[in-house]
């Protein structure tokens, strides 16, 4: 190779890496224009958190007053959480609940984190504070109100930090119905003309599934009614993981005026609830037991 043909190969490369370098920067700025913080629809207190010597705005959870956040569809919504960490602790458990509009169903997910000494507070001096969990939700069609609640179960304050993103139009998962591996009686609802199969479960019976993760598990359950009820009424599930308690979950729900039972059993299904879990990697056993005694609840299980 002469010297002349060594010139033209050594400005080729250069055009090719400055090609390539504009192109990074192109997608850089592209995903920076449709990623972005949004604010709540209600005033908020502000909390500067430094992340890397970088500081970014996040707001205080509450148990009864929600952070309310204004989405139009199709958008990802990704809302990071921290949590203060307890004195002498390096990890944290946390829970946070939301609900999608005037749905009454609130979606708990069970958050945590670690210490980091590249996370802190700007002013005051508080505690140490985790690094993020983050809870993804594909927003639909339309115009959507997330609001955004604390556990009040939780012993420290948590932090939340919208951010909104281009989403798809495109379904991004699968949903799929998980049936449990142990023996529980099958119930048939119809619903808007559709029949729906639900699993029944008393006080000392319980449902058992299989599922591996990571991905999200739905849980729908519906009281049952006695013709007589008339109020509202309360119940309780306590939910395991791989043999531990994962939590307790206390329900509320009415009669449901829209589904009825395909076969005639002299009960009223109630209204829909539901709960959200987030499961780790790997395959895990969940079991769905009703704490409350002389009720029933009819249960179905899908995945995400």
């Amino acid at each position: 190779m002469n010297r002349q043909e060594i010139i033209v190969r050594k400005i080729e490369n250069r055009v090719t890496n400055n090609i390539l370098l504009k192109i990074f920067l192109l997608l850089c700025f592209i995903t920076f224009l449709n990623a972005r913080e949004i604010r709540p629809k209600h005033y908020f207190k502000k909390t500067t958190i430094s992340i890397n010597q970088k500081n970014r705005t996040y707001y205080q959870l509450h148990s009864s007053n929600p952070l309310e956040i204004k989405v139009e569809g199709y958008h990802r919504l990704n809302i990071y959480v921290r949590s203060e960490i307890s004195e002498g602790q390096n990890h944290e458990n946390y829970n946070i609940f939301y609900t999608i509009d005037d749905s009454p169903t609130r979606y708990k997910v069970n958050m945590s984190g670690y210490s980091n000494q590249n996370v802190e507070f700007v002013k005051n001096g508080r505690q140490s504070i985790t690094t993020s969990d983050v809870v993804t939700i594909q927003v639909d069609k339309g115009e959507h109100i997330y609001r955004f609640y604390q556990s009040a179960q939780n012993v420290n304050k948590v932090f939340a930090r919208p951010i909104i993103s281009s989403g798809n139009r495109k379904k991004i998962k699968t949903k799929t119905t998980c049936k449990p591996i142990n023996n529980v009686s099958q119930i048939k609802l119809n619903y808007k003309g559709k029949t729906l199969n639900y699993y029944r479960i008393l006080e000392d019976s319980t449902a058992v599934i299989e599922i591996e993760g990571p991905r999200d598990l739905v849980f729908y359950n519906r009281l049952e009614f006695l013709p007589w009820m008339m109020e509202p009424t309360g119940y309780r599930i306590k939910i395991r993981e791989d043999g531990n308690v994962l939590g307790i979950y206390q329900l509320s729900s009415k009669k449901s005026l829209v589904t009825q039972y395909h076969e005639e059993s002299g009960k009223v299904p109630g209204c829909l609830r539901s709960i959200v879990l987030k499961i780790p990697n790997g395959k895990h056993q969940y079991s769905f037991k009703l704490l409350d005694s002389h009720k029933s609840c009819l249960v179905k299980f899908r995945t995400n």
